[in-house]
């Protein structure tokens, strides 16, 4: 009975590292779909052409946000219309656009062109969001 429970423990101490892991892989994954998902939104948002100006995204990676904004940049716009998006201080969000993202009007243009890459703290664990000139955001597997 001892020898079982001992191997009990031993296994389920092996386990823990291994059931962390894939708690942190799954939260890279979901912040990075999350960021995805919110920068397609800001560009249909103004493809569609919804208040007649541009929307954008906003990282702020001190407060572990993002917001989609109305307007062409973030310090002149209406934050009646911010939607922020929070995240886990575990994760490391960098654009390499800088701070904020805007699509045009209609066309659904951004600004800027570059990658967004999600990382866990440790960096063990990496997704990237790339936006073309085109306008389209893809984020491979």
């Amino acid at each position: 009975m001892l020898i079982t429970v001992g191997i009990i423990l031993v296994v389920a101490g092996l386990s823990i590292p291994f059931l962390f892991s894939y708690s942190v892989s799954g939260d890279v994954t979901t912040y990075a779909n999350d960021i995805e998902r919110t920068l397609r939104r800001a560009q249909l948002q103004s493809i569609n052409g919804y208040t007649g100006m541009p929307w954008g995204v906003y990282f702020d990676e001190a407060q572990n946000k993002m917001v989609i904004f109305q307007g062409s940049e973030y310090v002149s716009r209406d934050p009646h219309y911010d939607q922020e998006i929070t995240y886990s201080p575990a994760l490391n969000v960098v654009p390499t656009f800088g701070a904020e993202i805007y699509f045009s009007v209609y066309s659904g243009t951004p600004s800027a062109t570059g990658t967004v890459t999600v990382t866990s703290t440790e960096a063990l664990f990496i997704k990237t969001i790339k936006i073309n000139e085109l306008g389209i955001i893809d984020a491979p597997n």
